[in-house]
């Protein structure tokens, strides 16, 4: 945990919380709002059930899209921060670990 001096600790336990809760709640609005639903009613007639026209529909077809984005950029520059940078490994060091490795344990493979 980070100390409360951390200037990269959180102002508030709930700083983390209040993006995610919003965003699923506009996810969860423009979903509804752009969606047709058809019904029936008493009397048998059928009825194309649209919360918004089909401009408004569209606007919200958009903002749907948008929420899902910025929360995948989100989530995935939070694992990136969580799992480190690429650039930590030199490709050419590994390999050569690896063959170091593998010579040590005797170089393996060979029949005869």
């Amino acid at each position: 945990f980070m100390s409360p001096g951390d200037p990269g600790r959180p102002r508030r336990r709930s700083s983390h919380l209040l993006a995610p809760i919003v965003l699923h709640g506009l996810y969860n609005w423009c979903s509804t709002l752009q969606r047709c639903e058809e019904y029936q009613d008493q009397d048998g007639r059928r009825y194309e059930g649209c919360y918004l026209p089909t401009m408004w529909r569209w606007v919200f077809k958009v903002g749907h899209t948008m929420v899902m984005l910025l929360s995948f950029y989100w989530w995935h520059s939070e694992f990136t921060e969580i799992a480190g940078d690429d650039d930590e490994y030199d490709e050419e060091e590994v390999v050569e670990s690896v063959v170091r490795a593998h010579d040590a344990s005797g170089g393996g493979g060979n029949a005869r």
